[in-house]
């Protein structure tokens, strides 16, 4: 194989039917081979979960449409801003603890899009 790249010795293994065998190290998950069989349950679980998706970009197109979108982001914005606010989170909490700040930021922005995301459903 000497003189061949990666790809052409790839090539060759394949079409000489060489069986390659090898050992995972840690939590690597290989592809599925062959299609994955999917309980009724977990194919209606991803059916739902699919339907969300698919309602949720329909109302942000409407919205879109509409010009209705900036005013949720606006809305998202304020939210935001005022529970880092109520949080306490600063730029001198930014600068002394960098991962508490981050970990804030994440926990603060996920509630502001849950608020704001109950609102558009409930509308």
């Amino acid at each position: 194989m000497e003189g061949y790249g990666p790809y052409q010795i790839s090539k060759l293994l394949s079409e000489a039917k060489v069986e390659i065998y090898f050992n995972f190290v840690g939590r690597y998950i290989p592809p599925a081979l062959q299609p994955v069989l999917l309980t009724p349950e977990e194919q209606e679980e991803l059916r739902k979960k699919e339907e969300c998706k698919d309602r949720l970009h329909q109302i942000y197109l409407r919205r879109k449409a509409n010009g209705k979108q900036k005013e949720w982001e606006e809305r998202y914005n304020a939210k935001r801003k005022a529970k880092m606010e109520a949080a306490g989170v600063t730029e001198e909490l930014k600068a002394r603890d960098p991962m508490r700040w981050v970990g804030l930021m994440n926990s603060l922005k996920a509630q502001a899009e849950e608020a704001v995301i109950t609102e558009i459903i409930m509308e």
